[in-house]
């Protein structure tokens, strides 16, 4: 009966994924409104990657067991963290600098 119960450890690994592909959403629904808005290309469209990366990560950290330590979960989380960094970077950099 125990095996067919998700862990806490899983269920956390599940709940960091949910709130992060919600944050993620949230900065997509605001470069997509800003692209409108502006004109500007924001690339809104990939910020699934992200979260498509991040996921595989998850799947990766659940099925090993552990949050740390698995080469390929850890690169995974690395790619995420930079191409996030990089889009919203870009967001950043179209939503500040100046009209000319």
């Amino acid at each position: 009966m125990q095996d067919d119960l998700v862990s806490i450890n899983q269920f956390l690994f599940l709940a960091s994924w949910f709130a992060f592909a919600g944050v993620v959403f949230i900065l997509a629904l605001i470069a997509r409104f800003y692209e409108n808005l502006s004109g500007k290309q924001t690339y809104y469209r990939f910020f699934v990657v992200p979260v498509l990366t991040f996921g595989v990560a998850i799947a990766r950290y659940v099925s090993v067991g552990q949050w740390t330590g698995d080469w390929l979960g850890d690169l995974l989380s690395t790619i995420t963290g930079i191409l996030l960094s990089g889009l919203c970077y870009v967001l950043y950099k179209q939503m500040t600098t100046r009209r000319k």
